[in-house]
């Protein structure tokens, strides 16, 4: 049966985890702490999002048919390597607080995502899922066409067996469009120059060329992009021309539609970090499609 779901997004970030439903036509409601993902998401997503502290705050909305939430992962990241990791992260109450918000909005589905170093974290939570039941699955954005082979864990779970038919369709979904190599992705931006208007930014300095990054992510012109973080705390180098990969790029190789633009005055840094911790709307949109198809 189609018809359009209510959809609540937590820790909604820039919005790439419900663009996907808003895509497929469902009711989305995002709630987010962040004041450029609170702007960036109201002007590019939905205007139904709220600026609300989630470790203080659960969301007052009923009849909730899905809820999606994408709970920061700097606290079990492999690129953290910093000496606050795991407990002694600040972020670190919000994976648990998920859990709890869960069980006060009582969707019939959800579908959590994290790093695949959360896993232990994850299943550690799951002990709260009273009534529910689950499956930990894991997925590569390049297998549903995006540029990019980051590869998450999604503990995707129902008030019934709905969830298998879930994952089923998700899995028939995946490979289904290839990923793009680095040139289909960005191979048009070459002769491009610095525009703001459409993001097409980066760092401008000689940090790009003798900072000294804690990570390098080594980039080929015919293959996927890896698993990279922020782009301005990272060094992920164009591999024809000589800067860092701009902010339109990386919108691109995410699987973003042109018409998302950050707003003006959203800091460098703040929109590389948006995207380093957000969703490819090519998976959120198919398994919006596969909720969808199975409800």
């Amino acid at each position: 049966m189609h018809q359009s779901l209510r959809v609540v997004d937590i820790f909604c970030g820039m919005g790439g985890f419900s663009l996907g439903f808003v895509q497929q036509g469902c009711e989305v409601y995002g709630y987010d702490w962040g004041k450029w993902q609170y702007l960036n998401y109201y002007v590019n997503v939905s205007k139904n999002v709220s600026r609300v502290n989630l470790l203080r705050t659960i969301p007052k909305i009923k009849n909730v048919d899905v809820l999606i939430a994408g709970p920061p992962c700097k606290p079990y990241s492999r690129l953290n390597i910093t000496k606050k990791k795991y407990e002694r992260h600040p972020l670190f109450p919000t994976l648990r607080r998920t859990f709890e918000i869960i069980l006060a909005l009582k969707p019939r589905v959800f579908v959590i995502e994290n790093v695949l170093s959360a896993e232990k974290y994850l299943l550690k939570n799951t002990s709260l899922l009273d009534g529910y039941s689950w499956v930990l699955a894991q997925y590569s954005y390049y297998n549903f066409g995006a540029c990019v082979n980051k590869k998450r864990l999604f503990l995707i779970g129902a008030t019934d067996s709905f969830f298998d038919d879930v994952v089923r369709k998700l899995d028939s979904y995946a490979y289904k469009t290839k990923g793009k190599t680095l040139e289909e992705a960005i191979g048009k931006y070459l002769d491009y120059k610095w525009d703001r208007q459409i993001n097409h930014i980066w760092r401008r300095s000689k940090r790009n060329t003798k900072f000294k990054f804690s990570f390098a992510v080594n980039v080929e012109w015919d293959k996927p992009i890896g698993t990279f973080g922020n782009i301005d705390k990272m060094y992920v180098h164009h591999p024809i021309l000589k800067r860092p990969i701009s902010v339109r790029e990386a919108l691109e190789i995410y699987g973003f539609p042109i018409d998302y633009r950050f707003i003006p005055l959203t800091p460098l840094r703040e929109m590389y970090q948006m995207l380093a911790d957000t969703v490819s709307p090519l998976f959120s949109n198919a398994l919006a499609k596969a909720i969808k198809e199975v409800w």
